[in-house]
């Protein structure tokens, strides 16, 4: 069983183009054609050859075996029946074609376990769930898919998808484990502060966090400082942008004053060190700028350390949630379920943080099979630069599976590690 994020289409190339941004009618964000999809995987195919290569090998070595796929919000493409039929083609043979399931509605609960209940669990996620006006788009009858303006069908876009495709894409290019922190609301403090040391990050992150702020803030319908804590509050990033301006050396300051004004931000004799740093409107004006205008920075930015921060566990810990605590969310919903009698085992992903059943709640979370920030002997504090190639040692590996035992008390599901 593949509960969700199986395949990465949102971040998949190719990402950078204005005709996956579309809306309905009514306004409701789109984004993927079916067409756009299969794009998306055909490449994925071809960089991941080995990956689907084995998976074909294992379903047709295990007679007994059977394949079951789940789509989570980062492969919510699988809806489309083109791309369904292009995986199942991928992963079997004609003799092996029945022995690959995919699973359309939000949770799974296995003919064998009924009481077994497995989910994706980005529902539970006000940032990342496919709901529109309290209903759910998630199902083999209600799937995530809407016409636009224009009468083309295509996939629902949430807030976490937006925001992939808008800032995290382009952020991803530069420092290739910036999106290895999870889950979303821990992974946006990197933009701002760490709880070990309340530094900003460089000027480019600065920009790419006020632009999250403000696209979080329209999104989901609340002003921008009800999204941020006192440490964030706007008056404070803008101080920052002011001091990390008028910390560059002046040749630098000046290029991109030079920049700026060749692309229509016009700041007349005045130095930009001065006007940034003049009054808190200016610093205002010139974030607002530069998060539509990001490649006018090039390569004005500078490192902190003490911006990352690993917690008791290994894991990196950012400071408290930005909209929510996805991890606690998750869990609690596991809770509702089991209470309801729907079920008395539960199985999420969708965090990358990993959760392991205790005698109160038999909930499991298999955590990420991505490379994760984890701490290692010499990593005591960490800063932005780890999260470009080279900080490759610092992201192992950490494969976990959910297996699924009998006991008098019904199902049991426990958390295997293999390192």
């Amino acid at each position: 069983m593949i509960n969700g994020d199986f395949l990465d289409f949102v971040q998949a190339a190719p990402w950078q183009s204005s005709d996956f941004e579309s809306e309905t009618p009514t306004g409701t964000p789109l984004c993927f054609t079916e067409q756009q999809s299969l794009q998306k995987l055909a490449n994925i195919q071809h960089a991941h050859r080995s990956a689907f290569a084995a998976l074909a090998r294992l379903v047709e070595s295990k007679a007994l075996l059977r394949l079951t796929i789940m789509p989570g919000n980062h492969d919510a493409d699988i809806y489309w029946p083109a791309v369904q039929a292009e995986l199942k083609r991928s992963l079997s043979s004609q003799a092996t074609a029945g022995k690959v399931r995919i699973h359309l509605d939000q949770q799974y609960q296995p003919p064998e376990f009924p009481k077994l209940w497995i989910e994706h669990g980005h529902q539970h996620d006000n940032c990342n769930n496919f709901k529109i006006n309290g209903k759910s788009y998630w199902s083999t009858n209600a799937p995530p898919i809407m016409t636009d303006r224009n009468n083309v069908a295509r996939l629902i876009s949430c807030v976490g998808t937006r925001f992939l495709l808008k800032f995290m894409n382009q952020m991803d290019e530069r420092y290739p484990f910036v999106d290895n922190v999870k889950p979303f609301s821990k992974f946006v403090k990197i933009f701002l502060v760490s709880g070990a040391a309340r530094d900003f990050g460089p000027i480019k992150a600065l920009v790419s966090y006020w632009g999250l702020a403000s696209f979080l803030a329209d999104r989901l319908a609340k002003a921008p400082s009800d999204l941020l804590s006192a440490e964030e509050k706007p008056e404070r990033i803008a101080a920052e942008m002011g001091r990390l301006v008028s910390e560059l050396g002046d040749e630098k300051a000046e290029a991109l004053k030079s920049r700026l004004a060749a692309t229509g931000f016009v700041i007349g004799s005045r130095t930009l060190k001065f006007y940034a740093r003049q009054d808190d409107a200016n610093a205002e004006k010139l974030l607002d700028f530069l998060v539509a205008h990001p490649d006018i920075l090039g390569e004005v930015e500078r490192d902190h350390s003490g911006l990352l921060s690993p917690g008791d566990d290994g894991y990196l810990t950012l400071g408290g949630g930005f909209v929510a605590d996805e991890t606690r969310e998750l869990r609690k919903a596991a809770r509702a379920i089991i209470d309801s009698g729907q079920a008395n085992a539960v199985v999420m992903g969708h965090t990358h943080e990993p959760v392991n059943p205790n005698p109160d709640l038999n909930y499991v979370n298999t955590g990420s099979w991505i490379r994760y920030f984890k701490e290692v002997d010499g990593n005591q504090r960490s800063s932005w630069s780890i999260l470009k190639e080279t900080g490759y040692p610092y992201f192992p590996y950490e494969l976990a599976y959910a297996e699924i035992g009998e006991t008098t008390r019904g199902e049991l599901v426990r958390r295997i590690f293999r390192p």
